[in-house]
């Protein structure tokens, strides 16, 4: 069995003159090796990277998991 549970970034979106990058939990479970083997999983976003003139600032969506859980997970 192969079980992960990562978070990682999305891929940027530039709108309005700002860069907001997605950031997302993802997680899933494999039975086996073989492709053919079924598994499940999920994605749950967790909130964004908002680049902008001012700085570099991350909303959550989920006030219990705010940058410092996000950037302990975080896989780059």
């Amino acid at each position: 069995m192969i079980a992960k549970d990562a978070v990682r970034l999305g891929n940027p979106v530039e709108a309005a003159g700002r860069v907001l990058t997605p950031v997302l939990r993802i997680r899933y479970t494999v039975a086996g090796a073989d492709p053919g083997v079924g598994g499940f999983g999920s994605v749950e976003p967790l909130g964004l990277v908002l680049e902008e003139a001012g700085g570099t600032f991350f909303y959550a969506f989920d006030l219990l998991k705010g940058w410092e859980w996000v950037s302990a997970r975080l896989e780059v």
